[in-house]
């Protein structure tokens, strides 16, 4: 599925205790507005480009995963 970049460091901010980032908008004229825009991001593509199957459900439960074997 789909996430907004926003959303992914939202969740893992929590998973990890600490606060969500704040994420400015630059000015038009700035040269990082294309870094800094709120895409989603799906993986389907490259995935299906590459032949992998996904290890887990969506990314939440990936991240929390991720998240609980680094504090082990």
């Amino acid at each position: 599925q789909p996430v907004l970049r926003e959303t992914f460091y939202g969740e893992l901010a929590r998973l990890c205790g600490v606060a969500e980032p704040e994420f400015v908008t630059p000015a038009q004229d700035d040269g990082r507005v294309r870094r800094a825009t709120n895409k989603r991001v799906n993986p389907g593509r490259l995935f299906a480009h590459l032949g992998l199957q996904p290890i887990f459900s969506d990314y939440r439960a990936g991240l929390a995963q991720v998240v609980a074997a680094e504090r082990d």
